[in-house]
């Protein structure tokens, strides 16, 4: 969980009202790449869709805090590999698209599927569906992922 302060940051914790305003996941141990639904470009908010995010990628090079928080979840080797095949598919699907209707909604009304689309915390929620550790209280694509204990 991430709180970027960057401009779409700002409005997403402004209109949450929520402290973190992106979330990713990643594989690897040192979290230098990151898997998640966002901005394509720094600059473009209205362009989103899968992207590979780095550490630089959260402050845009400057020396900026950024609150975080971060879990670390133990996966099988099942698990693992069905996560790997659910991002590839992603990856490989030029159709999917940033979900800003149910972003931009979500904390009104509770976040709501769009075929081939995500926003970031539906991303990483459905992934979290594939691990058996992982109880999930609501349906994937309803979560914000502001309170650590949902």
């Amino acid at each position: 969980l991430l709180y970027i302060p960057s401009a779409v940051g700002k409005f997403v914790k402004f209109w949450t009202r929520y402290g973190y305003s992106h979330v990713t996941f990643s594989f690897d141990e040192n979290l230098e790449t990151n898997h998640a639904f966002s901005r394509v470009k720094e600059f473009t908010p209205l362009v989103g869709g899968y992207t590979i995010e780095h550490k630089s990628y959260y402050t845009s090079g400057n020396d900026v805090k950024i609150d975080t928080i971060i879990y670390k979840i133990p996966v099988t080797d099942k698990e693992y590999n069905d996560i790997k095949k659910f991002i590839d598919e992603i990856k490989n699907d030029n159709e999917y698209l940033y979900n800003y209707f149910s972003m931009c909604t979500l904390a009104v009304i509770g976040g709501f599927r769009v075929y081939k689309a995500m926003h970031c915390t539906e991303f990483v929620a459905k992934i979290l569906t594939m691990i058996s550790s992982v109880k999930m209280s609501k349906k994937w694509y309803k979560y914000l992922f502001d309170n650590p204990n949902e």
